[in-house]
């Protein structure tokens, strides 16, 4: 019996021993797993995400390229004709559209304009200015249909508030920029205007603004982001190409609730918040709040984080047992996807697998130990019987 017990004890301290050591070695390889699922997991989220994006960028410089070649046909005349016939005055210091453009027509070539609206901030408009947004007009009002399946609008602005703009869907016809806009209505200003610019964008590439309302409606009634890209001729810049996206749907997939805990947001290059769960539901965001969520979450360390890595999507380095941090770079709005995963269940999941190993290596033991003391006692019962025989 003495030596049942002290096999018993023998094998349990071995167990407790075996488990004791596996468990490390069993977390971190649960840790190397968990982080592998969530780099394929967000390099699938990046994707599906940036499609979007680059779409809108194709489309703008499809759209770019068919205003410069307008731009070089149109001569004096034929663009002071368009404009004039366009935009007329509106009689308060402005030049508004037409009301056919919107509700549909037929123009000179033979095409059908429908869906356009626009507002020129002057009346006073130069012969250059004139001879660019004759050449925006006619392509707003053509490449926008022939990419309406896929973004409801397109525009193309100044930073002159100016703005020609496709939009045959909106609820109000347009009718705030065609008809009721105040005379001294102004967006230069706007972060849409400045995104562009020659010294904030060099390289003329597709911007998009953040989350932000629509211009013409109550502020928190409407979150858009505007994607824009510059068009520029022989080094000058003459505006922007744009689409404003309703990013409530595209941002309830991107933000919800998951079945692992995790919590995603949307952070610029910088850190800045762009948009967090904890925001989403809210009518009114005020700076204050976005500061908190922002310390809460060290953005900013994580965004320079992100920048020190260098990859498009990646994993942030962390400790087996600590929170993984997952992002993907999305290039049109150049923004950063963030995914933080709580990894709470590693550590049930290696004490429980290492309590396993260390179960069987002691109940291996423990046989093997016995098999050892029994093995004299079976083997001089043998001999007893032999010599008896």
């Amino acid at each position: 019996m003495k030596i049942v017990w002290a096999n018993a004890i023998c094998a349990t301290i071995v167990g407790l021993a075996g488990g004791f050591a596996s468990y490390a070695m069993i977390r971190d390889q649960l840790h190397t797993e968990a982080r592998a699922h969530e780099e394929h997991t967000i390099m699938d989220a990046a994707h599906i995400h940036n499609r979007m994006f680059e779409e809108i960028a194709s489309n703008h410089q499809s759209a770019a390229n068919q205003f410069r070649r307008q731009y070089a046909a149109l001569d004096d005349d034929t663009a002071r004709a368009v404009f004039e016939t366009s935009f007329p005055r509106h009689g308060d210091g402005t030049r508004r559209s037409r009301p056919d453009l919107f509700d549909g027509t037929g123009v000179d070539n033979g095409a059908h304009v429908y869906g356009v609206g626009a507002f020129i901030g002057r009346e006073a408009v130069g012969l250059a200015e004139q001879r660019a947004l004759a050449a925006a007009y006619w392509v707003v009002s053509s490449a926008g249909p022939a990419h309406h399946a896929s973004f409801d609008n397109l525009y193309f602005n100044n930073d002159r508030d100016t703005l020609i703009i496709y939009a045959p869907d909106r609820d109000d016809q347009l009718g705030f920029y065609r008809e009721t806009a105040p005379a001294d209505f102004q967006f230069a200003d706007h972060e849409f205007v400045s995104i562009v610019t020659m010294d904030a964008n060099p390289y003329a590439r597709t911007a998009c603004t953040h989350l932000t309302d629509l211009l013409y409606v109550e502020p928190g009634s409407a979150l858009t982001i505007g994607c824009h890209t510059p068009v520029r001729v022989n080094g000058r810049q003459l505006g922007a190409f744009g689409t404003t996206l309703d990013v409530r749907a595209y941002l309830d997939g991107v933000l919800g609730a998951t079945a692992d805990g995790a919590t995603t947001f949307i952070i610029n290059r910088d850190g800045g918040l762009v948009a967090h769960p904890d925001l989403w539901r809210e009518t009114h965001v005020d700076r204050a709040r976005v500061d908190t969520i922002s310390a809460r979450y060290g953005l900013t360390a994580i965004a320079q984080s992100i920048a020190d890595n260098g990859r498009q999507v990646g994993l942030l380095r962390a400790e087996a047992g600590a929170d993984i941090v997952s992002f993907a770079k999305l290039s049109g709005p150049d923004w950063i996807v963030v995914k933080r995963t709580p990894q709470p269940l590693t550590h049930q999941r290696a004490t429980g697998l290492a309590i396993g190993v260390g179960l069987v290596l002691a109940c291996l033991v423990l046989i093997q130990l016995q098999l050892i003391s029994t093995r004299p006692a079976a083997a001089s019962g043998a001999s007893a019987g032999w010599a008896g025989s």
